[in-house]
């Protein structure tokens, strides 16, 4: 083994996934993949469930983000499986949003909509409202481009009421308005102005 020091390798792993992060927010998903990879190759040494959680989960965000959509859906689904598996389900709703923005991606509104139900309804039997909040914004985009346009504005708005009490409220709100201005103007139609009236 390379790190003799079990806490060792749970630090190192934890600093390349920082890295990794770093990397993705200044633009270079592809140098987040590499830093990422390494961390979860630690973490897997390590025999540290979470840390091959926290891991795949942030990889699998960076190869979407990398328009690698068949390494993101592989990352997910064994972030699902190992999630159930340990029984750390705070990862699972993680994981079925991370499949339902790849499905998204591949033009699945369909499927995209079934996993960001799941989703947000594993979110909010965990307790946890922002998760759940957060997922509606999925919810409302799989109903949008499936043309049920008044349904995603419900949800949308939904998910506004949600943030209100949280402490990350601006934020949120503000990801939620540029959600339906990024889904009115793909859509490009009248559903679509409806979408960007309601931003407004």
């Amino acid at each position: 083994r390379l790190f003799p020091n079990l806490h060792e390798e749970r630090r190192v792993a934890r600093v390349l996934i920082d890295i990794g992060l770093a990397y993705n927010l200044t633009g270079d998903p592809n140098a987040a993949i590499i830093a990422l990879s390494e961390a979860l190759a630690f973490a897997r040494a390590d025999c540290n469930p979470r840390g091959v959680l926290l891991a795949l989960e942030k990889k699998g965000i960076c190869h979407i983000n990398a328009g690698q959509l068949s390494e993101a859906k592989a990352c997910f689904q064994e972030c699902r499986v190992l999630a159930e598996k340990e029984g750390e389900l705070g990862y699972l709703p993680v994981a079925l949003g991370g499949l339902s923005e790849v499905a998204m991606r591949r033009g699945n509104a369909e499927e995209s909509l079934a996993l960001s139900e799941e989703a947000q309804a594993t979110f909010a039997a965990l307790g946890n409202t922002s998760g759940a909040a957060l997922e509606t914004l999925g919810v409302g985009a799989a109903k949008a481009s499936l043309g049920r346009t008044d349904e995603a504005l419900a949800d949308l708005r939904d998910a506004l009421l949600w943030f209100a009490g949280d402490k990350e409220r601006e934020r949120h709100e503000r990801f939620t308005l540029e959600t339906l201005v990024e889904l009115g103007t793909a859509l490009n139609n009248d559903d679509g102005l409806r979408l960007l009236h309601a931003a407004h």
